[in-house]
């Protein structure tokens, strides 16, 4: 039997909340979800505008989105840590939720790219403890390695490991 959209979205409000770490990675999640809830367009739609002597399909496409709206920014809300929904919970939209969040954090993801890209850099091994280095000539032993190993590192990014060896 298939499943409703009431049992995927279950499934969904079990999923990691976002705690400020890999923005991009919550954020397709996120958009999964509010396509499962045909609310979507959201985030990136601003409301339709009151006109006087409204139409009833004016009325009823305005209404849809306050109540979208409405879904959409209490599913966001919920998806975020304690910490972060008390400081985002007076947000009047989920466009401008959406936008805000954006501008936090795909900026704050964009700055930490510019340390993976480092020629200068060196990452080394020991074996027990892994070592950041700026200047390669300050190993006091390097060996090269060249078989594919990636280190892993706790904000999610990683690296080609290209020697190891021990630091003066």
């Amino acid at each position: 039997m298939a499943e409703s959209v009431k049992d995927i979205t279950a499934k969904f409000s079990k999923l990691d909340k976002f705690e400020g770490v890999d923005f991009r990675r919550w954020k397709k999640k996120m958009h999964f979800l509010l396509t499962t809830l045909k609310a979507v367009y959201v985030p990136s739609t601003l409301i339709p505008e009151y006109v006087e002597e409204e139409t009833v399909e004016q009325t009823r496409r305005r209404s849809k989105w306050e109540n979208d709206d409405y879904i959409c920014r209490g599913r966001i809300l919920n998806g975020m840590s304690d910490t972060l929904f008390d400081i985002y919970h007076n947000v009047e939209s989920a466009k401008d939720l959406w936008d805000a969040l954006e501008a936090k954090y795909m900026a704050e993801d964009a700055s930490s790219k510019k340390f993976l890209d480092d020629d200068v850099a060196w990452w080394i091994d020991s074996g027990a403890t892994t070592h950041a280095c700026k200047n390669r000539g300050w190993f006091k032993v390097f060996q090269p390695v060249d078989d594919g190993s990636i280190l892993h590192m706790e904000n999610k990014s990683s690296a080609l490991i290209v020697g190891v060896g021990s630091v003066v």
